[in-house]
Parts: structure tokens; C-alpha cells; sequence
């Protein structure tokens, strides 16, 4: 039996099943367990280290569990949208190609993680938004404003990181959910997570179905075709951690989800489709080498492999992103200083014939804060070096003070050394007639500004103006490379 089959003559029970678990299970928690308090939640997007949201200078909402929960919406880009300085772009119902764009910027200068890897695809520039399912979500961070200077020029926007589900506590602790709505939608998710000893680890799994409706419903569209266009897809997280020392921790993620998307492509009843496969996984040594230092080496890869089923044929674009990571934290006297190591090898696979087809990308991060009585700082420096591009600096820096425990007066922006080639993470087919683009001054319009209500309640009501890019040159690609014509106009201000 089919899992749609399934869900839809067993959907009503499996929903009575679920709330009587909830229930059963929070009565438990209820008299058995104190009801912890609320804590401020911890920020790692915005300084690439973990730091209270009360510290944070920049523009960052996090989106919690709780708040994902009572949502009601049923995808990521639903739940994206109602967040202040976030657009969303989306190519039909759900299931469709869509992606998010911060403070005007476009999708490929808008940053998405997937536990702090990138999964994006190298042709189009962006991350398939669509193949990420609230199942698995735990929590969202969304950091707004130029990040170049933290995570490369595919930031300048800002950066969306989600975080998958993993263990909480010492208890165990399974979950279950499971739902049917119009056009025969169903859905049904299960996992659980615990730790048994120094062993931690979860494991969640769910899938989608939904016969959908008709994209396009004017006959006289080329591309109509009167059946439905629905959607299923099938995910998978895990999470394992083991404290084999005081201080030292190895960890294990992984996040896989397949998506079969069906969409109008202009011959009357084939049944077009786009499947897009997106996985991410990593291996970590965490490890507190004394008090003072602290570091942490990673290993993984991220993918997303996309196929268009149509009448003209497939077309397949699969983009493999092997990511390596070795950041030092160090405790000063006066302030703490992150050093970071990153290597990202990039490889593209079609069957159209590109001249480029895979890219590296080496980069060296520094990030400096502190705070002194009511003075904040934090001061960026990243160099990125690709056998594509060359390589680039770029800078940032943010300055607060606090004036009360409820007002705080910050400033912030980023400003690029040399020209900034945002095309460090354009389309890595560069066949045709791409643009490369290149920005030398990155300026946040955000200078001195101040709100009432508290530092949490500032940092999750940004400013709405868009980001600027003060200096802009366009370059028509020829088709078999991958350079401009002539750099230097660029840096001389052509």
C-alpha cells in the first residue's frame, strides 16, 4: 500500500493516535519535570560562535521550535515569509521552486545553511528552498544584512541557518504527528531522541503527498495541461554525539530529503517533473584544548540534485560541495577572538556541456568581540582565494552602547578592500551569456539607531530599507571561460 493510500484511510485514526501520545506524553513531563525557565536563546549565525541574543549586534530573529509549531504553515518559505525583511519568490504551489531574499538582495547573495553547511546548487546560485521540510526544523536563525565578511560573497544579503532536530536532555523522548487535508494531502512524521550516558542521539523521519491542482488552467497557455500537479516527498535527520573526554566531543549529522515535484511544461498530458534530492552531512571533533582555547575541526558535504523530467528530454544538474572547517576560539583579557579555516570544493555534473565545472574555494576568517562596561564591538575580517576568481578581503564592523537596560544605540557595515566578486558564488556554468557582478563597497544604510523595549526586542524588529551596493559592473561572459573581458575596469571604476 502506498503511503498516500495510506494516509488517506488511516488518517483520522493516526491523528487521534498522535494527540493522545502529546498528550500522554506532556501530562508525564507535567508531573514529573519542573517546568524549566524561559533563557535567552543562544546566537551562532551572527559571529559564527555562541553568544546570548542580548549580546548580538546585528539584525537576527530566531525562530524557535514553539514558534514553528503554532505557525501552522507547511513549508519552509511559508514560515520565511512572515519574518520582517524577507521576500520570498515561489514558482507555483507548494512543492514549487521558491527562495528567500533578504533586504533586497537576490537568491544567490542570500545565504541558506543546513547545520552550517551549504547545500545550494552551483548552477542556479541558490538553495532549493522547497527540498527543506519543517519536519526536521528545530530552530531558524536569520541574520540580516552584509555577512561577506563572515561566510564570502554569497552573503551580502544575509544568511538563513537552519537547524535539524537533534538530542535534548537525558530522557527519551519519541514523537509522532500525522496529518490529511484538501486535495488529498497527508502527512506523517516519527523520530525520537535521547542519550545514554556520554552516548546522545535522535533520529527523525517523515514524508508529504498531495495530489495537488492544476498549475495552469488557461487552455490557451502554451504550457497547459489539464492534470494535477501535486507533490510527495520523503525525509531523514539523525544526530549522534559522544563525550569520550572532558571537554571533547565527536559528532555526526546528517539530512537527506528527496522531493518529487509535478508542474505544466507545455506538452499536453506528459506528466513533467522536477525530483531534487538535497543531503547534508558532517563529522566533528569538538574539543576544549584548555581554558583559553577552544577548537573544533569538521568534515562534510552537502548536495543538490535536481532532475526536470520533461517531453524535451531530462535535465539533470547535480552539485556536490565537500566543506572543511577548522575554527579556533580563543579567550583574551580583553575580549574573545574566533579563527577560522575553510576549504570548499565545488563540482557540478550535467549533461550539458559547460567549460567550468567544479571550483575551490579557500578562505581565513578572524572575528574579534567585545564588550567593556556598556561598549560593544565586533570586527571582521574574512579572504576568500578561488582558482576562479582570484582572491578578495573583505571587512566588517559593528559598534554598541548600551544606554539603559532598555535602550541600546548600534551601528554596523561592511566594507570590501578591493572589489568583492559576488560572482565567487554565481552560477558555476558560465557558459551563455551570465554576468558576473562585482560590488567594491558594501555599505549597510542602517548607521545610528535606537529602539525601545530591549536589546531581544531590537534585535528582532530590523530595518526594512535594503542593504546598498554602491559600485556595480556588469561583464557579458564569454562562452568558453569563465573571466571577464578585462578585470581591471572594474577596480578603475568603469
Amino acid at each position: 500500500m502506498s503511503f498516500l493510500s495510506f494516509a488517506s484511510a488511516y488518517g483520522r485514526a493516526l491523528l487521534a493516535v498522535a494527540a493522545l501520545i502529546a498528550a500522554c506524553g506532556a501530562a508525564a513531563q507535567n508531573s514529573l519535570q519542573p517546568r524549566p525557565a524561559a533563557l535567552d536563546p543562544i546566537i551562532v549565525t551572527a559571529a559564527r560562535a555562541s553568544q546570548p541574543i542580548t549580546d548580538v549586534l546585528a539584525d537576527v530573529t530566531v525562530i524557535g521550535a514553539d514558534e514553528i509549531l503554532r505557525s501552522g504553515v507547511q513549508s519552509l518559505a511559508e514560515l520565511l515569509q512572515r519574518q520582517p525583511g524577507v521576500e520570498i519568490v515561489q514558482n507555483g504551489g507548494p512543492g514549487s521552486v521558491s527562495g528567500a531574499l533578504l533586504r533586497g538582495a537576490n537568491r544567490g547573495q542570500t545565504l541558506v545553511l543546513i547545520d552550517g553547511l551549504r547545500a545550494g546548487s552551483s548552477s542556479s546560485g541558490s538553495t532549493s528552498l522547497e527540498a527543506i521540510p519543517l519536519d526536521q526544523i528545530d530552530h531558524i536563525e536569520i541574520l540580516r544584512g552584509p555577512a561577506s565578511s563572515l561566510y564570502g560573497a554569497d552573503a551580502i544579503g544575509g544568511v538563513v541557518q537552519v537547524f535539524t532536530k537533534r538530542p535534548q536532555g537525558a530522557a527519551f523522548i519519541p514523537n509522532v504527528s500525522a496529518g490529511y487535508g484538501t486535495h488529498n494531502t497527508a502527512a506523517l512524521s516519527a523520530g525520537f531522541a535521547g542519550s545514554i550516558e556520554s552516548f546522545r542521539y535522535s533520529l527523525q523521519a517523515g514524508g508529504r503527498n498531495s495530489d495537488g491542482f492544476n498549475a495552469i488552467v488557461n487552455p490557451g497557455n502554451f504550457s497547459y495541461n489539464p492534470d494535477r500537479d501535486g507533490f510527495s516527498t520523503r525525509n531523514l535527520s539523525a544526530n549522534a554525539g559522544w563525550t569520550w573526554a572532558a571537554g571533547q566531543e565527536l559528532v555526526l549529522q546528517y539530512f537527506g530529503n528527496r522531493l518529487n515535484n509535478q508542474f505544466d511544461g507545455g506538452a499536453p498530458y506528459f506528466d513533467d517533473r522536477t525530483i531534487t534530492t538535497v543531503q547534508a552531512w558532517s563529522v566533528a571533533s569538538v574539543n576544549r584544548i584548555n581554558d583559553v582555547w577552544s577548537s573544533q575541526l569538521t568534515a562534510g558535504e552537502g548536495s543538490d540534485d535536481s532532475v526536470s523530467q520533461t517531453s524535451f528530454g531530462n535535465a539533470p544538474f547535480k552539485t556536490t560541495q565537500r566543506q572543511y572547517l577548522w575554527q579556533n576560539d580563543f579567550t583574551l583579557p580583553l575580549g574573545a577572538l574566533g579563527v577560522i579555516l575553510e576549504r570548499r570544493e565545488e563540482h557540478l555534473t550535467t549533461n550539458t556541456d559547460f567549460a567550468t565545472t567544479q571550483r575551490n574555494t579557500n578562505s581565513a576568517t578572524g572575528v574579534y568581540r567585545l564588550r567593556y562596561e556598556a561598549f560593544a564591538l565586533q570586527a571582521n575580517l574574512r579572504r576568500d582565494d578561488s582558482n576562479q576568481y582570484g582572491g578578495k578581503t573583505t571587512g566588517g564592523i559593528a559598534l554598541g552602547y548600551t544606554l539603559s537596560p532598555s535602550w541600546r544605540v548600534t551601528a554596523q557595515g561592511a566594507v570590501v578592500q578591493r572589489s568583492l566578486l559576488s560572482g565567487i558564488l554565481e552560477p558555476l556554468a558560465c557558459a551563455g551569456n551570465l554576468e558576473e557582478l562585482r560590488s567594491r563597497r558594501v555599505l549597510e544604510r542602517k548607521p545610528w539607531r535606537c529602539a525601545l523595549g530591549g536589546p531581544r526586542d531590537r534585535l528582532s524588529q530590523p530595518g526594512q530599507r535594503p542593504d546598498r551596493v554602491r559600485v556595480r559592473c556588469q561583464f557579458q561572459l564569454p562562452a568558453a571561460e569563465c573571466r571577464p573581458r578585462d578585470p581591471a575596469r572594474c577596480d578603475a571604476g568603469a
